[in-house]
């Protein structure tokens, strides 16, 4: 099991915060497996391509948007 913040891959799973997930979560999953994040495609540049780093760059990905995210909602409030 990997862990990055509030995000967990485990057994080819993502996992995270159900209402990011709901509302954002799963359109970034979507944005990283079609190569259009920037974050995540960043990070490809300096890793070696294992099961285990891609696994944490998406973690780290989520985590990154997540912060965001969640910042504009406290903002919002």
């Amino acid at each position: 099991m990997l862990k990055v913040g509030a995000f967990t891959y485990e057994a080819g799973k993502v996992s995270g915060p159900s209402e990011y997930m709901n509302e954002q979560g799963s359109a970034k999953l979507e944005e990283i497996q079609s190569g259009k994040s920037a974050v995540f495609n960043f990070g490809c540049t300096r890793c070696k391509g294992t099961e285990v780093e891609l696994a944490r760059l998406v973690l780290v990905t989520l985590q990154t948007d997540y912060a965001g995210w969640r910042g504009m909602k406290t903002l919002g409030r």
